[in-house]
């Protein structure tokens, strides 16, 4: 790439980090007022209201809600881009974190007829890492599964190389095309956004976990996939005694 080109790239990565940072300021102020008129009149604040009215003003919370978690994920993606991500490493327990994390996503996945089995390590898989920010790569990858599943089995399964511990993640999903896979970790590239238009979604999950793992000198990679019977995407942290 000349230097004009990447003087280029540089310039609309900047642009797109200034959009974001504005965009989550901005509407999160706003979003978080809505959320607390709405908790006011569902407490009561205002007055009786009918059962009918009750109901809207709970979905209007939900998606009001759901609207800030974005926003929120939209903060940490600047965050991420601009290095201002604070880590606390130590030794993690990784075969416990992934149990808490499969009971935790246990009902969406059963409330798409999806059959999320563990095959836990039979003995601790001590990793370094920062415990939250795992958790939140791992979070990443099986919610992207589930989404992607509308039923069958997802397979969580963790492993020991020479150095490092490795989580894959195998779901019997929708799969994904050859050509779309090549910039699928990138944010808003043709590939990301093509994946998640097929599924409500941002598109920032696996670009959050791929990141967020690898400022814990970790990875992530997809293994395998295969259009209309699934995926398997795998992460890695490096191992401790």
């Amino acid at each position: 790439m000349d230097e004009g080109n990447q003087q280029l790239k540089d310039l609309l990565e900047g642009q797109k980090r200034e959009f974001l940072a504005v965009m989550s300021h901005e509407l999160r102020t706003p979003m978080t007022g809505v959320k607390g008129y709405l908790s006011m009149i569902l407490d009561g604040d205002a007055g009786e209201i009918s059962d009918d009215v009750r109901e809207y003003i709970a979905q209007a919370y939900v998606a009001n809600d759901r609207l800030i978690r974005l926003v929120d994920r939209m903060s940490k993606t600047v965050a991420i881009q601009e290095k201002r991500i604070k880590l606390n490493i130590g030794k993690v327990d990784l075969t416990e974190n992934i149990e808490l994390l499969t009971h935790d996503f246990g009902i969406p996945a059963r409330d798409k007829k999806i059959n999320l089995i563990y095959h836990k390590s039979q003995e601790p898989i001590f990793v370094s890492a920062d415990p939250d920010r795992l958790r939140e790569v791992i979070m990443n990858l099986i919610s992207n599964a589930i989404k992607f599943t509308d039923e069958g089995t997802i397979e969580i399964n963790l492993r020991k190389t020479n150095d490092e511990a490795v989580v894959d993640i195998k779901d019997t999903g929708i799969g994904i095309k050859k050509e779309n896979q090549g910039n699928l970790f990138e944010i808003f590239t043709k590939e990301n956004l093509s994946l998640s238009g097929q599924r409500k979604g941002t598109g920032l999950g696996l670009y959050m976990a791929k990141n967020l793992a690898e400022a814990q000198s970790g990875k992530v990679w997809l293994e395998e996939s295969t259009p209309e019977r699934g995926s398997t995407f795998s992460v890695s942290f490096p191992l401790v005694n």
